[in-house]
């Protein structure tokens, strides 16, 4: 370090060749000192620019950010005016609606209200419509503060659009839900998640949206997490609508099997609660085979209803909670009144109109946004090489901004000269040079290693790796060995789910094949016990059932253009004298697992044709008493 006046001047230099660069560097130095004096007036005519520099610096971060704020408003509107097909001067009234609601509104960003507005407009949310219940969703926002306020427009709009609430049922759905969640264990988003999950199955059913949010956080508040929890609840809803299953679920509540059928249908959630008030008073055997008797036979969801059986008396004030609250809408007001009080509330609404002016100003400035910008770019480009050039300090070409000053190209040439030495703008910054020789280092050093591993397997890779950072070799075996146990578990995982994708496809197939070898006497006889069970179900009437009936029988018929007759199976063997043929059949029936005649009757009692069968049929017993049949006598030892 060398001091010449009041300026201190450091210097680096090559090793190489030292004694001549000093050389060098000495006549520089004398070259240097005649400039230093044309520097310092240079410099003193300089301080008043770089003053307006600072302040110009200013006005143009603060212009800047209000290009910045316009570009993204005007961003978010295009996203809105895609979402609700509104252009010109409607998306300009739409606009001012919505910077107005973000003013007026407290604690609710801009950007907020104005995803609110998008996500509604997807979701079909008329334009008339838009500002009011984006108003909604975004007082909820405010109190469903652990929930991001795009997800509470997605999840209680799809919500309102399954449960069909209408205008009001974001509001509705919300203040709800903020009850629920302050009133008990679970978080709002925990509940949602499981609302969501079981609104399909809940809503055909006519179990409303407030009911099955008590039945979420009922069930959530034992713990239970929500993938579960909506399994469960869908499974235990499934099964109830059943109609097979009423006797069931009626024993259990204590109910007659009319009475229960008549709750399913009118009152579903009081069917639901009687179920879980009878179950809950069983010990724990009688809970399980109650579910496993009502079809629920899965053990997760046993545990998990037998602790939502524990919860009845919760789960109905939950219930009640949602209702008063559908009505009311107190919560959501209150919660908003809360947090609007809120110093950060305050300060919310406003960034709002802060963010709204700038965006005004930004609008402005983005038609001339083009030749500003290429201004400054051009402008920049001249102090980052006269700094960049400073920085390097090497005996390239002056940057025109520095040749246009004298003295200042003066203190450059002296600076620079023809020798190894350069002058530092600051002793604590790194050279380009040297920037650049770590990145080739570090460079070379993966393009070794990719070298040194090519081919290895993944562990080889990491074994290698530990070497060259110096493991010993007993670290190096034990990793080797913990690394060969890893393998060996990943294998048997491998194996295993193989093994389970076999015996899948063997059942799938085993399953195709029986489908295929099944009598038509089979199917015929199955296709008659679903219809019966449609039938008592009421979800077919007699009419339907006859023709059904008949139409399967169809399926016993040959082809009539092949046999030249339209009758039976069964006849159609007699009438041949096939007795053996009629014999083979009639033997299934028998040995079968209905009685011993069902399905006979089943098909006799649909036509008259078959009924003639039937009389054929007791014709031939008669003549099987006397031994004078043909047809095997072990047949009839029913």
């Amino acid at each position: 370090m060398a001091v010449i006046g009041n300026i201190a001047i450091g210097a680096s230099v090559n090793t190489k060749g030292l004694a001549a660069d000093l050389k060098a560097a000495e006549m520089k130095l004398g070259a240097f000192g005649s400039a230093v004096n044309g520097l310092g007036s240079s410099l003193k005519a300089v301080g008043p620019a770089l003053a307006a520099v600072g302040a110009g610096a200013l006005v143009f971060t603060a212009l800047k950010a209000s290009v910045g704020t316009a570009v993204d408003l005007e961003k978010a509107m295009t996203g809105l005016s895609k979402a609700s097909n509104a252009e010109g001067t409607t998306l300009e009234i739409l606009k001012g609606q919505l910077y107005g609601l973000s003013t007026e509104l407290k604690g609710v960003p801009l950007d907020n209200v104005l995803a609110i507005a998008t996500s509604l407009s997807k979701m079909g949310v008329a334009n008339d419509q838009l500002v009011e219940q984006t108003r909604g969703v975004a007082m909820l926002t405010t109190a469903l503060d652990d929930i991001p306020a795009e997800q509470v427009a997605d999840q209680i709009g799809k919500l309102n659009a399954i449960f069909k609430l209408g205008s009001k049922g974001a509001l509705q759905i919300g203040s709800a839900l903020d009850k629920i969640a302050d009133s008990g264990l679970s978080s709002a988003d925990g509940i949602l998640d499981v609302t969501s999950r079981v609104s399909g199955t809940a809503n055909a059913m006519h179990i409303g949206a407030g009911e099955t949010m008590a039945m979420a956080a009922a069930l959530l508040d034992t713990g239970t997490s929500a993938e579960q929890a909506g399994s469960s609840i869908n499974n235990l809803l499934m099964n109830m609508v059943d109609v097979s299953n009423h006797a069931d679920f009626a024993k259990t509540a204590g109910l007659s099997v009319e009475d229960f059928s008549k709750l399913v249908a009118g009152k579903p959630m009081k069917a639901v609660e009687a179920f879980l008030g009878g179950l809950e008073r069983l010990d724990a055997a009688g809970q399980l085979a109650a579910l496993s008797s009502a079809g629920i036979t899965a053990q997760e969801r046993q545990a998990a209803l037998q602790k939502m059986a524990q919860q009845t008396q919760k789960l109905a004030e939950y219930t009640a909670m949602a209702g008063d609250e559908f009505r009311t809408l107190n919560q959501i007001q209150q919660s908003y009144d809360k947090t609007a009080a809120n110093s950060s509330s305050v300060f919310t609404q406003f960034s709002n109109n802060l963010q709204i002016a700038m965006g005004h100003i930004g609008d402005g400035l983005l038609v001339l946004i083009k030749p500003v910008v290429w201004f400054l770019n051009k402008a920049l480009e001249g102090f980052n090489a006269l700094a960049g050039w400073i920085r390097g300090g090497s005996g390239g070409t002056i940057p025109a901004t520095v040749a246009q000053s004298p003295k200042a190209a003066a203190v450059a040439m002296a600076a620079s000269g023809q020798g190894d030495a350069k002058a530092e703008g600051s002793a604590g910054s790194e050279s380009a040079a040297a920037t650049l020789s770590k990145d080739v280092a570090s460079m070379e050093k993966d393009l070794r290693l990719q070298i040194a591993t090519f081919g290895k397997s993944s562990d080889e890779v990491q074994i290698y790796k530990l070497a060259l950072e110096g493991a010993s070799a007993a670290q190096l075996a034990n990793a080797k060995s913990l690394l060969a146990q890893l393998s060996g578990m990943e294998k048997q995982k491998k194996a295993m789910e193989d093994q389970v994708e076999i015996q899948n496809r063997m059942k799938e197939e085993g399953k195709s094949i029986w489908e295929a070898t099944r009598t038509p006497l089979e199917k015929y006889t199955a296709e008659v016990e679903r219809l019966k069970g449609l039938l008592a179900g009421g979800a077919i009437d007699a009419e339907t059932f006859g023709r059904a009936s008949t139409a399967a029988a169809g399926e016993l018929m040959p082809d009539k253009k092949a046999a030249g007759t339209d009758g039976p199976t069964h006849a159609a063997a007699l009438t041949a004298g096939s007795a053996e043929a009629y014999s083979a059949q009639l033997r299934f029936i028998a040995q079968g697992n209905g009685g011993k005649d069902e399905s006979i009757k089943e098909v006799a009692k649909e036509a008259p044709k078959q009924t003639d069968l039937l009389r054929q049929l007791l014709a031939e017993m008669r003549r099987t008493a006397n031994g004078k049949s043909g047809m095997p006598a072990e047949l009839f030892n029913f």
